[in-house]
């Protein structure tokens, strides 16, 4: 078993190795601070905006109105695979050690989708993804985190990032599911405009957490409007943050915005743990006997996945890792079924199959 995990991980670093061949939004060494490379992400968020030209703050905008903009990311040249290297304090923040925010630009919605539009040609399956975080999250941590896993998948379109007013702390967690609940209109707005104007032949959305719970509810609204029609390539669940019976509720609904819907279960899961004890059922990405099986999902059983490499964040973002990393490579590069992709055994439980990580 080992040794088809090891060669999956090997099949995925010959494919971004291949990547490294094409034309990517990385900027020249002489602009970057050094030992560094760096990574264009776009931001769309209804958080108020900072008085900080590198920040949004943790309130809502005005009206929920939406602002773009672009970030520049820089990667560290020793920069770990799954790794969101971070400073002890802030004030020792350093490019040749941590990932880093470097700028945020604010731009009209005409002229971002005019830079999304060309890097989006830039990709030879003229592709984007969309980064939705979860809880305890603020804006610097989503564009540091998009721009990782646009690196690390050595991503050539387009690195998008919905971020909405997360108070970015654990004690606004409160706070945080009512903005949850806030933003699902918004977030509704963006992905029906994206599709019209970005270009993308291919729109892929990774949500973590919480995130997983403001797309499912705007995917359901999205399919309940026959006016457009909207559907994207892959919906990549980590972790999500849903209440299980009523994820199962609107999975069916769910599956016709996709081509394809990934739910990533994890174990241990701080997170989920809170949410199950503060609102009392069961989460939709908890692992174990309550692993969540809807028809039309791809559920992995994230269970075997190594958490230890990710200490300060308790195992909740298993997903950004090595291992689930290359699975989310093969869904996004080469849309594959689990069947087509390394490292993951079928397991048959009620005559309903679902997926896991070779231990």
């Amino acid at each position: 078993m080992q040794l088809l995990r090891v060669a999956a991980l090997l099949v995925y670093a010959t494919a971004l190795c291949d990547a490294q061949q094409t034309q990517v939004h990385f900027y020249p060494i002489a602009k970057l601070p050094p030992a560094s490379t760096a990574r264009d992400v776009y931001y769309v968020t209804d958080r108020r905006p900072s008085s900080n030209p590198k920040n949004y703050t943790a309130e809502r905008s005005e009206n929920g109105s939406l602002s773009y903009g672009k970030c520049i990311v820089t990667i560290p040249r020793a920069h770990v695979l799954g790794s969101l290297e971070d400073p002890l304090l802030p004030f020792l923040e350093d490019g040749a050690k941590h990932v880093i925010l470097v700028s945020a630009e604010s731009q009209a919605d005409a002229v971002f989708y005019r830079f999304v539009n060309e890097a989006i040609s830039h990709s030879d399956r003229r592709d984007a993804f969309i980064f939705i975080h979860g809880f305890n999250t603020t804006f610097q941590d989503a564009a540091r985190r998009t721009g990782q896993i646009a690196y690390d998948l050595k991503f050539e379109g387009a690195a998008v990032f919905y971020t909405w007013p997360s108070q970015g702390n654990k004690s606004g967690y409160l706070v945080d599911q009512n903005n949850a609940e806030w933003t699902v209109p918004h977030l509704v707005t963006f992905l029906r405009e994206f599709q019209a104007k970005s270009g993308a032949r291919k729109v892929s959305i990774i949500a973590h957490s919480t995130g997983a719970r403001i797309l499912t509810s705007a995917l359901e609204h999205l399919n309940s409007d026959r006016s457009t029609a909207v559907r994207f390539s892959q919906i990549i669940l980590a972790a999500p943050d849903i209440d299980k019976d009523i994820f199962l509720q609107l999975a069916k609904a769910v599956n016709h915005t996709a081509d394809r819907i990934t739910l990533y279960a994890p174990s241990k899961d701080w997170a989920l743990r809170l949410s199950e004890a503060a609102q009392g059922y069961p989460r939709a990405g908890e692992s174990g006997y309550g692993l969540t099986l809807a028809p039309g999902v791809d559920t992995v059983d994230a269970t075997s996945v190594r958490t230890d490499l990710f200490p300060d964040i308790l195992s909740h973002s298993y997903y950004a890792g090595p291992t689930v990393l290359a699975d989310i490579f093969s869904l996004i590069k080469y849309d594959l079924p689990p069947t087509g992709r390394f490292g993951l055994t079928p397991v048959v439980r009620n005559l309903a199959t679902y997926w896991e990580f070779h231990p």
